[in-house]
């Protein structure tokens, strides 16, 4: 599913760009995350990636597989040696329907709870028209023990610890989220998100 670091059975539960990918993460002392098209994958709810991959045409017993994968991306948020977690979300990425409006809710109410651990600034882009970032979603994994190493997920996935690739990535990050909104304001925004699905119940 463009757009999202969609694990795939093809190659035994991680697609094979990802696995570049994965041991970074697992040994990141920071994330970049930039969900333009979808919740990125360390933030997404149980509910919400297996309906995702259920959207995606895995059959129930694949979708499990690949949840229970995804689930496990959410130490990096949650274990007390977690990372610190910087995401950017496009306001859209809100409205945008994966599942029922039970799925929704749950996930936006996740994304209101790890907002208030320390280790997580959650940051809501408004649609307010082209910016640079509208091309792809990425996500960057930084720390003491790796290269920056990222993933972009575009037409053609790639997975790059390049230093030069790395730092464009970074250097496009903080321009995106020189749009965004400020940490209150964008809670703001994600709770009247809420309550909309919670309307549609």
């Amino acid at each position: 599913m463009v757009g999202d670091l969609l694990i795939g059975p093809a190659f035994g539960g991680v697609r094979e760009f990802f696995e570049k990918y994965a041991t970074p993460e697992q040994k990141a002392a920071f994330l970049r995350l930039w969900g333009l098209l979808l919740i990125p994958g360390p933030l997404q709810s149980r509910d919400y990636a297996h309906a995702m991959f259920l959207e995606g045409g895995l059959d129930e017993g694949e979708a499990a597989e690949q949840t229970d994968l995804r689930v496990k991306r959410h130490a990096k948020v949650d274990d007390p040696d977690a990372a610190h977690v910087t995401a950017l979300i496009y306001e859209p990425v809100l409205s945008f329907q994966v599942g029922a409006p039970e799925v929704m809710i749950g996930q936006l109410e996740r994304l209101l709870a790890v907002s208030a651990r320390r280790n997580v600034v959650i940051q809501v882009v408004p649609a307010v028209g082209y910016f640079p970032g509208v091309e792809g979603a990425f996500e960057v994994a930084s720390g003491p023990d790796i290269s920056d190493t990222v993933i972009m997920v575009t037409v053609d996935d790639h997975v790059s610890d390049e230093p030069d690739v790395a730092g464009r990535v970074i250097a496009l990050f903080e321009e995106v989220r020189g749009y965004a909104l400020n940490v209150a304001e964008s809670r703001k925004v994600i709770s009247e998100a809420l309550q909309r699905w919670k309307a549609q119940q």
